[in-house]
């Protein structure tokens, strides 16, 4: 039997290399340690040139598709005996041939850097942590907007006393690398220990002890938080006696959802694809009392509160519309695309684009779906698309 493993690229080479007789280089460890890296030593079997600098030449490509903040693995291959199957991954992975490495291109989504922005503009001090190979992390980090000035890795972590900890957070622009969850949680612990106010979890009842521990102003939650989600969550912590802001962030946009998490005590319903200025906004606004929702999801919670006046305010919004808006509605409810919307009006995509945000900006809606069922529930069709004249 042949056995295909696919491995983080150091852990792969390093399991390939075990138990062979090495020479070890020691400046190829410090330039792995200084950039976050596994602790992998230049190695070559005694007496064997060729492959040694086969292998200074996998390494340098490992460390440039790294440095262009690409996520690296390597396949390695080895036959697989009868007697070493379900044996531990330890003894599995031995004496591996390397086959190649795989380069995994996964950005950050497009809003994290305005998000990191606006918080450092506002005096909150963001900590890079992540699992990623530290070559990786830096180049992401900057794409971020996060100086780097020292890359600290797990192993080098466990290295560290408490308070040895402690100081390093203290410093600028340092980033965390190839972490795992228990470091994570060693570096929660030593900026409590610093005087930070931080606590994390995934866990709705380590959420409500945290929340009577540090008395948090906002509390944000999901809806689907397990086991019983973000809104049994909020009424647990409301019957606890706490006393803050709860607010939900969300990606569902449906009424429905909105009604329950307001009815359990929610002071508001954001959705995750709002700007981040506009849930910063929103959450300055709750924390002042007032009951914040979604841009997307105004005109449903009229329709919640007063079902006729939501009625009304819909037909307000339908006379906002241009002609030429309210033709391209048209075409949306029709199911057409913006470039068949284009050729049909003789105008260019982009300009349909325009026209299709102010649409949905217009009406309060968020997606071209919920656009055309306003258009089918209203009845605009071409010849009332063209009753009005153009503003």
């Amino acid at each position: 039997m042949e056995a295909l493993a696919g491995l983080e690229a150091s852990d792969a080479e390093q399991h390939a290399l075990a138990g062979r007789d090495v020479v070890v280089q020691p400046e190829v460890t410090e330039h792995r340690r200084a950039h976050g890296g596994v602790h992998l030593p230049q190695v070559e079997r005694v007496g064997d040139r060729p492959q040694l600098r086969a292998r200074n030449a996998e390494m340098a490509e490992h460390d440039r598709l790294a440095s262009d903040g690409l996520r690296i693995l390597a396949v390695a291959t080895r036959p697989l005996p009868d007697d070493l199957l379900g044996r531990a991954a330890s003894v599995v992975e031995r004496d591996l041939t390397f086959l190649g490495l795989i380069a995994l291109w996964d950005p950050p989504r497009p809003e994290v850097a305005d998000a990191v922005a606006l918080c450092r503009g506002a005096g909150i001090r963001v900590i890079m942590i992540t699992g990623d190979y530290g070559l990786t992390a830096q180049t992401i980090a900057r794409q971020l907007g996060l100086p780097v000035q020292k890359v600290i890795s797990g192993d080098e972590m466990e290295r560290l006393s408490p308070q040895a900890l402690t100081r390093l957070l203290a410093e600028p622009g340092v980033l965390f690398a190839r972490t795992s969850p228990a470091h994570k949680l060693a570096i929660v612990s030593a900026l409590k220990a610093g005087g930070e106010v931080v606590a994390v979890t995934g866990d709705p009842d380590e959420a409500l002890r945290l929340a009577r521990e540090h008395v948090p102003d906002v509390a944000i939650v999901d809806l689907n938080m397990g086991p019983y989600g973000g809104l049994t969550l909020i009424r647990r912590l409301r019957e606890a006696g706490w006393g803050g802001t709860p607010l939900v962030l969300t990606v569902s946009d449906s009424g429905d959802d909105m009604a329950d998490a307001l009815a359990s005590g929610a002071q508001g319903y954001l959705l995750k694809d709002m700007e981040p200025e506009q849930v910063v906004d929103a959450i300055r606004r709750a924390m002042s009392g007032e009951t914040v929702v979604a841009p997307a999801m105004t005109l449903k919670l009229v329709d919640l509160l007063h079902p006729k006046r939501g009625a009304a305010a819909r037909e307000s919004l339908l006379g906002s519309l241009t002609v030429r808006e309210r033709e391209i509605l048209c075409y949306v409810a029709q199911g057409m695309t913006n470039k068949g919307i284009a050729r049909e009006l003789d105008i260019s995509h982009e300009t349909v684009k325009l026209h299709v945000r102010r649409i949905l900006a217009k009406l309060k809606l968020s997606s071209r779906v919920e656009a055309a069922v306003f258009a089918v529930e209203h009845g605009v069709t071409p010849r009332t698309a063209r009753t009005q004249k153009p503003a």
